[in-house]
């Protein structure tokens, strides 16, 4: 009897022995040796987990691909349509009565409705909670007219209406809405301070935008 114990203990290590070497090389399925079965099923699945399938590595370049393509989409689509967006800098931050910030435009299609803004950018020490401007515009079949606009700046307790970053505010000031120009060709706006102070100090940059107009909410 302790030799029959004996040969069934080494026939028990020599099917263990080989079910191993089957396991590793990626060769054996999961099978029952009295009681050695977990083992050898741990073996397998950690043996065979570690490699990617073809199929996981296509899956995986087809989800970057739709994610670069989706956001592709959202820049597109966020594009600005404005037909100009510019603004020039003030030297040294002082605007003269004589310095008349002067910009073109080419309008391409007289039959659409545009937004008209004034760019304008002022440090945090400029004085003022708004600011006057003469605005002149002049074009192919139109006679220079002069408008005095006033634009507010400031709430009534000092705080700015513009973006903030650092220390300058800027903003888009709309004095034309819904505006037609008359014919295509070249336009040209001059924008001329029309404050008391002169030269008006802290004003950073000063710009045009124009872009068609959107429909009414």
């Amino acid at each position: 009897p302790i030799g029959e114990r004996r040969k069934a203990k080494t026939e028990i290590k020599t099917d263990h022995n080989r079910a191993q070497a089957l396991v590793r090389s990626n060769q054996a399925k999961p099978f029952k040796i009295r009681g050695q079965s977990k083992e050898i099923e741990t073996i397998l699945t950690s043996e065979t987990s570690t490699a990617m399938s073809p199929m996981n590595k296509i899956k995986g370049i087809f989800k970057r691909a739709l994610c670069v393509l989706t956001m592709f989409v959202l820049v597109v689509g966020c594009a600005d349509d404005a037909v100009i967006d510019t603004s020039t800098v003030i030297t040294d931050r002082n605007w003269s009565y004589l310095k008349k910030v002067r910009i073109p435009v080419k309008i391409e299609d007289e039959r659409k409705a545009y937004d008209v803004y004034m760019n304008l950018r002022h440090s945090s020490n400029y004085r003022y909670s708004n600011i006057f401007v003469l605005i002149h515009q002049s074009g192919p079949t139109l006679k220079k007219i002069t408008e005095r606009k006033e634009f507010p700046l400031a709430y009534s307790d000092g705080e700015w209406l513009g973006s903030g970053v650092g220390n300058l505010y800027s903003y888009q000031l709309l004095f034309k809405k819904n505006y037609r120009f008359p014919a295509k060709g070249t336009y040209v706006f001059e924008f001329e301070q029309n404050m008391r102070d002169n030269p008006l100090r802290e004003v950073s940059d000063i710009g045009l935008r124009i872009a068609p107009s959107k429909p009414s909410e």
